[in-house]
């Protein structure tokens, strides 16, 4: 995706206007002192982005801007977007956007946050169905991608830069760790759009079908009980005169029926109203107490279910901690780190499930309280109920239970699941299954081409790599993270040095932009922000101390050298072979006559944060 940004906007409380420009097809340099806000450019263009943090640092930048800006251009657009300054900690609402990339002397919004997130959306090609592939727990299955996601292919913050076990930036941040496992293969051309979308369908359909056949299971087990109940009612039917012979088939019709009859009793027949009243009111006792022990059951069948789940993944602390070291193959340990989430997540939902805010059992208790008083009431009326007409008190009393019973029969028994069959689903899942389009092979051709884009910057930056010079890229696709390999060797080896982890980091952002720029991503900027890569050499920022440039050796010299080469050699390869723009911009201590002497004529200086020039 075309893009690059021309200009970093601050607007001043003062009323003044800083801006900074940038060129397309440049290293775009930025050099000074410790401390002058190189670093704090990252989280500008961070925060213009929609950022839901507060990153900016409150002293001296932002307590003295009140609008933060960068005018971009992305595809074939020119756009300005500016958002408010932090106030009281807490992050603006606030935004102007241009179409035209106008940048106005005096800032007022102008637009709503939701709707500049869905232009720029569309620039980034990001739809309702770029969704998140699989879930997780803080990303959820089938959830919209944000783009923000997709910088992390562009950014080498200070944070990582030298890193020897994190290469890409927000890691710390689970939601952005969990993202980039999820938006990888979209992003480096590996899955398509169309094919996400299917597996979110198959997936929602596959656990809709587990839920049926525990549905199904549950059913068949109840089903003998909903027969005994029948035949105990036709039983006491036929013993009252109600119901004569009839078929084991045919006895739910025939209870039903008796049911629905009427036996005409005088309005003046207080002693059996009462008692019919007495008899639905124990009923309905009754029905609620099945209905509670059915949670009861249905809960302890849930729970001992997740129990044996959590049983079964518990072999894996031992298995990762005996057999890491020993098979150490990219595909099992990210099934085992898989495996590892899956346990960890199940016992942390198990302790979260608890039944209803209050106390089944002794509810039931009391329900059951409620019915002995009720059946001493009911005996009471039927010793005078027997006096007066024995046959016919029976048979109202039965015909009474009977509705109630049949009606509990068939709304705890009968499945009146209105959700689409079981034999549907199935067939859904196998269209979908069918439709779906296996990448296992171009995934493997993907990560293979990596490996070698990687390893031509491997080769270039050479001896500079130590003792690790001829080495052969292994890109950890589970980890995410580039490995060196020993020549003919299948075991990776651990790289010692921050020198040596920079350039691991170098040669794994330039080829997997190599890699998007010739798979021609729609969704990530061909563009990189490199905070200090001298960093190992130089100074860390971060230190609060600066290294004076003259004591700087020359072979640590050589390596910067070598560094920046390599971000000028690209510029020359993206326009001149893929004929692509290309913007590289980079936070730097060192002096222009690094690049001045070696005559890298890509590289153009921003500007200089020294002798009283900063950022602010």
């Amino acid at each position: 995706m075309r893009f690059y940004i021309e200009n970093l906007l601050l607007w001043r409380t003062n009323g003044k206007l800083r801006k900074i420009k940038f060129l397309p097809n440049k290293v775009n340099v930025i050099t000074g002192e410790s401390g002058t806000g190189k670093s704090e450019i990252i989280d500008i263009i961070d925060y213009c982005f929609f950022a839901s943090d507060k990153r900016l640092t409150e002293e001296i930048i932002n307590e003295n801007v009140s609008w933060y800006g960068i005018k971009f251009h992305i595809n074939e657009q020119v756009y300005t977007i500016a958002r408010g300054s932090i106030v009281e900690g807490k992050v603006s609402n606030d935004y102007y956007f241009s179409p035209s990339g106008e940048v106005p002397s005096i800032v007022r919004k102008n637009m709503p946050e939701n709707q500049v997130k869905q232009i720029i959306d569309k620039e980034f090609n990001i739809s309702d169905k770029t969704i998140i592939p699989y879930g997780g727990k803080k990303i959820k299955l089938g959830s919209k991608i944000s783009l923000r996601y997709f910088f992390m292919f562009n950014t080498q913050s200070g944070d990582v830069i030298d890193k020897s076990d994190t290469f890409f930036d927000k890691q710390s941040d689970a939601k952005y760790r969990e993202a980039l496992d999820r938006i990888f293969d979209l992003a480096i051309g590996i899955e398509t759009e169309e094919n996400i979308v299917k597996k979110e369908r198959l997936i929602k359909l596959e656990q809709k079908k587990a839920r049926q056949d525990k549905r199904n299971e549950l059913l068949k087990k109840e089903a003998d009980r909903f027969r005994e109940e029948l035949v105990k009612l036709g039983q006491r039917a036929s013993s009252l005169g109600l119901l004569g012979p009839t078929e084991s088939e045919d006895i739910y019709d025939s209870l039903r029926m008796i049911s629905t009859k009427n036996i005409e009793i005088s309005e003046e027949d207080f002693t059996m109203n009462k008692l019919n009243k007495l008899t639905n009111k124990k009923n309905e006792k009754l029905r609620l107490i099945r209905k509670l022990n059915r949670y009861n059951r249905d809960y302890k069948q849930l729970m001992d279910s997740e129990k044996r789940s959590e049983d079964s993944l518990k072999m894996v602390d031992t298995f990762q901690e005996q057999y890491a070291k020993v098979l150490e193959i990219p595909d099992i340990s990210f099934l085992i780190s898989i495996l590892k989430d899956e346990y960890n997540f199940i016992r942390e939902e198990m302790k979260n499930k608890h039944p209803f805010h209050f106390d089944v059992n002794k509810r039931i208790k009391l329900l059951k309280g409620d019915v002995r008083g009720l059946e001493k009431e009911i005996n009471h009326f039927a010793n005078i109920g027997k006096e007066e007409d024995n046959s016919l008190y029976y048979q109202l009393l039965f015909i009474g239970e009977l509705r109630v019973k049949l009606d509990i029969i068939e709304n705890e028994y009968k499945n009146e699941d209105k959700e689409e069959s079981t034999e549907r689903v199935e067939s859904l899942i196998k269209e979908l299954s069918d439709t779906l389009i296996d990448y296992s092979t171009e995934k493997q051709n993907t990560l293979d081409l990596l490996d070698e884009l990687i390893q031509f910057y491997l080769d270039e930056i050479g001896s500079d790599l130590g003792n690790y010079n001829g080495y052969k890229s292994a890109f950890n696709y589970s980890k995410k993270v580039l490995e060196l390999r020993k020549p003919k060797s299948t075991m990776t080896s651990k790289v010692g040095s921050s020198s040596n982890h920079m350039f691991l980091h170098l040669a794994l952002f330039l080829g997997l932009q190599e890699l998007l720029i010739r798979n021609e991503s729609k969704y990530v900027p061909f563009w990189l922000i490199l905070d200090q890569p001298s960093r190992p050499y130089f100074a860390d920022e971060r230190d609060g101390e600066q290294k004076d440039w003259k004591k700087v050796n020359n072979s640590d010299r050589a390596k910067i050298t070598k560094a920046m080469k390599l971000l000028n050699d690209f510029i020359n390869m993206t326009k001149n072979d893929l004929e692509k723009d290309f913007q590289i911009i980079v936070f730097e201590h060192i002096p222009k006559s690094i690049w001045e002497e070696a005559k890298l004529v890509n590289f153009h200086l921003v500007e200089e944060f020294r002798n009283g020039n900063a950022l602010m």
